[in-house]
């Protein structure tokens, strides 16, 4: 947002098609500089399960709560609901198909990832501004329908 920055290409010059490299450290510190993700914490349960070691005992792992670890999200506000702070994580296996949608469509890019991640379409105003962009694609369309909410 206004900032510039000279960063590493995470394809090391080649084209994302034929790309045999891709650096990840590169794609997410472009995408925390350009604000299309964020950081938070997250405590994470663990355990709370019953297993039988080869010898035939039976061994219960207590439930435990993680200590507080780093994560990553995709800012979504606005996309599915107005006034509504929003964000989906990115799981590490999604970092390059974010990365080259944003790059292809920059913040349409990211929107399309969040609806494409949640098998959702967006509000119909977002939608209605992706037509007009030029930014809906197959896949967005290929998407159901959002059911009509009634307020009241």
């Amino acid at each position: 947002m206004g900032r510039t920055v000279e960063l590493a290409d995470p394809y090391l010059g080649e084209s994302p098609a034929t790309a045999k490299y891709f650096d990840e450290e590169a794609a997410l510190c472009e995408l925390l500089w350009a604000e299309v993700l964020f950081a938070n914490g997250r405590r994470y349960l663990s355990g709370g399960y019953t297993h039988t070691n080869p010898d035939g005992t039976i061994v219960t792992v207590p439930e435990r709560i993680e200590p507080e670890t780093i994560v990553l999200f995709v800012s979504c506000n606005d996309v599915f609901a107005w006034g509504c702070a929003d964000a989906e994580e990115l799981p590490h296996e999604e970092v390059r198909r974010l990365y080259e949608m944003w790059k292809a469509r920059e913040h349409w890019g990211a929107t399309e990832w969040c609806c494409l991640r949640r098998k959702m379409r967006p509000q119909a105003p977002v939608e209605r501004d992706m037509r007009t962009a030029d930014a809906w694609t197959a896949a967005l369309e290929a998407l159901p329908p959002r059911e009509p909410k009634e307020c009241g």
